[in-house]
């Protein structure tokens, strides 16, 4: 038989939605700014993504836990072989939407890694112009500031 679902996800989880929603309606401050945003939110979302997968392979083991015992009863009485034929052709209906799902989700997930790829390597570019952009700041920053200091004795 199948095993028992822990439920504990669905109190962490409302964490991860004020959040998400306070990230949405609070854009005039950084992201990093907002308190309760680091590894713990990621995490939370991991844990649910984990959650749906193991009730969608629950809900499968389950599916064909009940495709066996339709087919044993149709074979112990044939006058539930319709019955159980409409059931069989629930159940492929079922497990094809299933599939569809999936392979969306393989899609949005394949689409946010080449994102979070992207943005990775956008922010190594972003870092290094600035850094560039801060050494010159700087740099003439000193200049201009041995300059104020050489000019009071030129006047003395």
């Amino acid at each position: 038989m199948t095993e028992a679902i822990d439920s504990s996800v669905f109190e962490r989880i409302h964490h991860s939605v004020d959040m998400l929603n306070s990230l949405h309606n609070c854009r005039d401050t950084f992201v990093l700014d907002k308190e309760q945003i680091d590894e713990k939110l990621f995490e939370e979302l991991s844990n649910f993504e984990s959650f749906v997968k193991q009730f969608e392979n629950f809900f499968i083991r389950i599916l064909m836990e009940d495709l066996k015992a339709i087919s044993r009863a149709a074979v112990i009485n044939s006058n539930n072989s319709e019955k159980a034929r409409e059931l069989i052709g629930d159940i492929k209906a079922l497990m094809e939407d299933f599939s569809s799902m999936e392979s969306d989700c393989i899609e949005k997930s394949q689409f946010l890694l080449k994102l979070a790829n992207e943005s990775r390597d956008k922010l190594a570019l972003i870092r290094k112009d600035m850094e560039f952009a801060v050494k010159h700041e700087e740099k003439h920053r000193r200049e201009l500031d041995s300059a104020m200091v050489i000019l009071p004795q030129a006047n003395s």
